[in-house]
């Protein structure tokens, strides 16, 4: 009974430090691109960028905390029939929290990129210097491109919307400008987060974003999250697949970031149109929280060809003695 009330406690610990962790550096990333002329005039406070990160990251990290919750029960010797009960029902309970906590938290403001008036910014191989801010209506707009002489012209440049991050330059081919992602600002650039954490970092924030629009009490939502749960007690054969913990935490790993992909797309990405085609439009918001629980069952079904769980304690023990 202790182990299991250490291991609750150590999920908590986990789990408060690392949300704390992600909404700092949600708050920090969001403060810091807020000064960029081509965002917006003026950072968001900090506040609501802490608790907007907070929010977005609620279930990866319930989601990560709840497995070094299993490694610590493997590593403690933990029996399994009293922790596993204890820490699911924990686990499950903040991930429901965590939808409660989306729905109360408004996300961070996302300002589309303008052209600021009497700065210069470079698109590609423009440098663009708006004379007055650019609207519907044309404004005076002088252009460099490092590709063309003369060195300089000025145009009369226009927004098709008023809230169109795009850039009509008449006269030039390659006009409209899509200025979203295309314009070179300093900040974004210093601070954008790494390559391969950019699909990772999407699949979270449309994962909440998807979750908070159903609402906490919408059944879609209640469905993912217990799926989500029951997807991390099946992680439990993963961590004690192999008698190599490091090898085990790669899978482990590998398993939280497909559930993280599995619910936006097959809500909005690539599954989408898979299951319009063999699933009925009444089952397709549940669609992500089926395949959660199936694939979690399959991890646990795995657990009847491994070794009981003492045997493999006796082993593991060995193999490490040995070496």
């Amino acid at each position: 009974m202790k182990a299991a009330v250490r291991l609750l406690v150590r999920f908590l610990i986990w789990f408060v430090t690392i949300i704390a962790v992600a909404g700092a550096l949600a708050a920090a990333h969001g403060y810091v691109t807020g000064f960029d002329p081509a965002r917006t005039v003026a950072p968001e406070p900090l506040v609501p960028l802490f608790l907007a990160g907070i929010a977005q990251a609620w279930i990866p990290v319930t989601l990560l905390a709840a497995v070094l919750s299993l490694f610590a029960a493997v590593r403690a010797e933990a029996v399994p029939r009293v922790t596993m009960p204890a820490l699911f029902a924990l686990w499950t309970l903040t991930l429901f929290a965590g939808g409660f906590v989306l729905a109360v938290v408004p996300p961070a403001a996302s300002n589309p990129p303008v052209l600021p008036p009497q700065r210069i910014v470079r698109v590609e191989t423009w440098r663009l210097y708006p004379l007055r801010a650019v609207g519907t209506d044309p404004v005076p707009l002088v252009v460099h491109d490092e590709r063309d002489r003369p060195a300089f012209q000025v145009r009369g440049a226009r927004h098709p919307g008023p809230q169109a991050a795009v850039l009509e330059l008449p006269g030039d081919p390659r006009s409209p400008i899509d200025l979203e992602g295309r314009i070179a600002n300093s900040y974004p650039s210093m601070v954008r987060p790494p390559h391969h954490a950019t699909r990772l970092r999407a699949d979270i924030g449309e994962t909440a974003r998807l979750l908070a629009l159903d609402g906490p009490l919408a059944v879609p939502t209640i469905l993912t999250l217990a799926a989500f749960a029951f997807f991390v007690l099946g992680c439990w054969t993963v961590v004690r697949l192999t008698r190599w913990p490091l090898f085990n935490a790669a899978l482990a790993l590998g398993c939280l970031r497909l559930a993280l992909w599995i619910v936006p797309a097959s809500r909005t990405g690539a599954l989408r149109p898979v299951l319009i085609a063999a699933l009925d439009s009444t089952i397709l918001p549940i669609a992500p929280a089926v395949i959660l629980t199936a694939i979690g069952l399959g991890l646990l079904a795995v657990l009847v060809f491994l070794p009981s769980y003492a045997e493999w304690r006796r082993e593991t023990r060995g193999g490490l003695r040995n070496g």
